[in-house]
């Protein structure tokens, strides 16, 4: 055998200069998105523009290859072309309030609505109780009482007139009606009652039966005449609350004539909007109890609307990442108060999760983080495979929530959902979960390692002074950029494949920044980037450091003149957290005969032939 010195040359990547130079100058290199990884990009452009049923896409990918940051960028220069998405939120539902309705909207007409139906309550507390003071509805108020009192009167004047007649007075006093003997032209009390005759008693007795008797008869349509009474105050209330709230109402029908949800609604509100003033606008002395503050909470608690989701004209679709992807943070949550000792909840306490907000755009998802958390991953497909967002609660369907709940309406769902994981999960889900393939069916495979083409170096220097741009530097130098080209193909172990690990650059830009900044500088020197380098061999080199302790203290020998018989000095790479170092170890063979004698190799592993041991 024979060996061979390798010159340094060959132990030193070849970095294109030119290339490099070039992208320092030219601006362009500033919209770099993707460095490298065309098989990944293809993918994502394919599955963010078909639009079809079951074309969710799964990125697979080691971590810390920047992934994230790449798709999400990707993404949001996408769908800045794409049309803004509906808006949605819970309206009251009048009939079972345990059910809210949901109310679509075109973009940004729901922070409208809810600002048109304030307007509404303003107005309405405006409008009433000044409606009732009002001197034709005073005057017909007063009629109404008018007539029953003139019922009233007339049934009393008619016995009064019969007790004046036999000599007994009768006396009203706060609705009791009570009768008393006359004698001498004057009404007498008990003790002089007691002093007349037991036949004038007797006679008074009767005649007082007869006088009751009477005031019975007149008054038993009593009731009657109050009923008509109050049915005319209530027809009377309602006509005035109609006549303030038809012109408030009709403005807002006019203005979203071409809204059916809207119209059905305000149709809907307008009986709930007269019983709401006439209980809670009139001046009757329930109504004074409460003050214009605690009114207008009623009012907004039963006729505002609740919105979910608002988007702006221009918006765009949005584009959501939910790192903690609980239950209630994906499908929303319905949050409660206490009321007289009792959980309590409304429409109005309905808070949306991650789906809402990203529904008509995209979700990005940490698929280990979604596999961890109960019921999720169920739910999700659920939603996804039949475009339905429902709130349903999983507590209850294991007996741990017993309040009393909502079941607002499902909401149409049309979501993209990008979940990234790693690759053996990926296998998993497809081995394991038959309805993965068909609701994610769209790979975007990141590679680990990255050709140092001139286009992926390009990119790669055009996503460093982005970087450095955000960090407020002037730029960066030219061997500072040669050193972080030289330091990502070490990561890679390649001399013509940068490292996928991106992130591991800009951890070295951050650092580098600090030793920049602390010398004053206003760019990034070689300099600065081998003082963060020693400066994190430093802080991650104590076992490295300790090992070449022990080696040069004699605890750990190693023999390096002479020879020996099956022993030969060799060099091991150790891996502990981020560093990695080199230390030497001892390798030695060991041979003997064996328990079952001389064994032959390739018969043992099935290689031989029979003849061959022969």
């Amino acid at each position: 055998m024979t060996w061979e010195r390798l010159p340094a040359t060959q132990l030193t990547p070849n970095i294109n200069r030119r290339a490099i130079n070039q992208a320092l100058k030219d601006d362009a290199a500033l919209n770099s998105t993707f460095i490298g990884q065309e098989r990944a990009r293809e993918a994502l452009t394919f599955g963010l523009n078909i639009d079809s049923t079951g074309y969710n896409l799964y990125v697979m990918g080691e971590h810390a290859t920047g992934r994230f940051t790449l798709v999400k960028e990707y993404i949001e220069r996408h769908v800045s072309k794409l049309a803004t998405p509906d808006d949605w939120c819970f309206i009251n539902n009048f009939e079972e309030e345990r059910e809210p309705l949901v109310l679509r909207m075109h973009p940004g007409g729901a922070r409208e609505f809810a600002r048109d139906m304030a307007n509404l309550v303003d107005e309405l507390l405006d409008t009433f109780p000044a409606a009732f003071d009002n001197p034709g509805y005073q005057r017909k108020k007063a009629a109404i009482s008018r007539l029953f009192e003139q019922k009233y009167d007339e049934a009393i004047n008619s016995v009064e007139r019969f007790a004046q007649a036999n000599s007994v007075a009768m006396h009203e006093e706060q609705g009791t009606v009570s009768f008393a003997p006359i004698v001498n032209n004057k009404p007498i009390d008990d003790s002089e009652f007691a002093q007349l005759t037991e036949q004038q008693r007797e006679g008074f007795y009767k005649l007082i039966d007869e006088l009751e008797n009477r005031l019975s008869e007149s008054l038993l349509s009593l009731p009657v005449w109050k009923r008509e009474n109050s049915e005319q105050l209530r027809k009377l209330n309602r006509d005035t609350a109609e006549h303030g709230i038809r012109p408030l109402l009709k403005e807002l029908e006019h203005k979203y004539s071409g809204d059916l949800g809207v119209l059905k609604h305000l149709r809907q509100l307008k009986s709930h909007l007269i019983e709401a003033v006439i209980a809670f606008l009139t001046e009757e002395p329930k109504a004074e109890k409460l003050d214009e503050r605690d009114r207008r909470e009623i009012l907004e608690e039963h006729f505002l609307p609740n919105v979910i989701c608002a988007h702006s004209l221009e918006g765009g679709a949005p584009v959501v990442y939910e790192p903690n992807p609980t239950y209630q943070n994906l499908f929303g949550l319905i949050e409660y108060t206490h009321l007289g000792g009792a959980m309590y909840t409304n429409y109005k306490m309905i808070r949306p999760g991650a789906l809402h907000r990203a529904n008509g755009g995209y979700l990005l998802l940490d698929a280990d983080q979604l596999l961890h958390q109960p019921y999720v991953w169920e739910a999700l497909k659920l939603a996804v495979k039949f475009g339905k967002l429902k709130m349903d609660l999983p507590q209850q369907d294991v007996g741990m929530a017993s309040a009393m709940t909502l079941m607002p309406q499902a909401i149409d769902l049309k979501v993209k959902v990008i979940l990234m994981g790693s690759r053996d999960l990926y296998y998993t889900l497809q081995d394991y979960d038959s309805e993965f393939n068909e609701l994610f069916r769209v790979l975007v495979d990141f590679d680990h390692e990255i050709s140092a083409t001139r286009q992926n170096l390009f990119d790669f220097v055009g996503r460093v002074r982005k970087k450095i741009i955000q960090l407020g530097l002037t730029g960066i130098t030219q061997p500072a950029m040669y050193r972080l080209v030289e330091y990502s193909l070490r990561m890679a172990e390649h001399q013509e494949k940068l490292s996928a690990h991106f992130a591991d650059v800009i951890e070295l830009l951050n650092e580098a920044h600090y030793f920049c900044m602390k010398v004053g500088d206003k760019q990034i020197d070689l300099s600065h980037l081998n003082s963060a380098l020693m400066a994190k061999k430093r802080r991650t080199g104590r076992v490295s450091t300790s090992l070449l302790n022990d080696i040069k203290e004699g605890q750990v020998l190693i023999a390096t003149e002479g020879k020996a018989i099956g022993k030969v000095n060799g060099l091991t790479v150790m891996d502990i957290g981020d560093t990695a170092f080199g230390t030497p170890a001892r390798i030695t063979a060991t041979v003997y005969a064996g328990a079952s004698g001389v064994v032959d190799i390739e018969r043992e592993v099935e290689l031989g032939q029979p003849i061959h041991s022969k």
